[in-house]
């Protein structure tokens, strides 16, 4: 199924929720929001893995030269604290993080 996260027509009947670089598209005023659209689909038990790029110099040259072909929407390039600072202040618990290559990653479970 390939579609907005806001339109998937399931409930909370997933045992994890992978999301690969949408977090970063949002401004802050709608962190939270976003958030909420990756708890929605998660069972009591489920985990959710979510990934942002990083804050590195790779990452930022790697927008710039791709910017006509990968930036067609807001992009925020954070720190993995920052990363887990959302997530914490819109109710996850963070199991684990670290970097996946030119990513943060986090899995997390809701409070």
């Amino acid at each position: 199924v390939v579609d907005d996260i806001r339109n998937l027509p399931y409930g909370a009947e997933f045992d994890i929720v992978l999301s690969v670089g949408l977090l970063e598209h949002f401004p802050d005023s709608m962190k939270a929001e976003v958030v909420d659209w990756h708890r929605k689909f998660l069972k009591p038990s489920g985990y959710i893995v979510m990934t942002t790029p990083r804050t590195q110099l790779r990452s930022k040259l790697y927008y710039e030269i791709m910017a006509d072909v990968m930036n067609h929407t807001y992009r925020e390039l954070m720190t993995l604290e920052q990363m887990g600072l959302y997530l914490h202040e819109n109710g996850l618990d963070i199991l684990k993080h670290g970097y996946i290559k030119v990513h943060n990653g986090i899995v997390a479970k809701a409070k």
